[in-house]
């Protein structure tokens, strides 16, 4: 169990999640 599939996806799911939100602020900065 010293590298499971799941972990290694973890990094790069937290990544397309921090660049999606860092979008939706850049898209809510354009609606104020």
């Amino acid at each position: 169990l010293d590298k499971c599939p799941q972990q290694i996806d973890i990094p790069s799911c937290m990544e397309q999640a921090n660049a999606l939100f860092e979008e939706n602020k850049r898209v809510s900065e354009v609606f104020k």
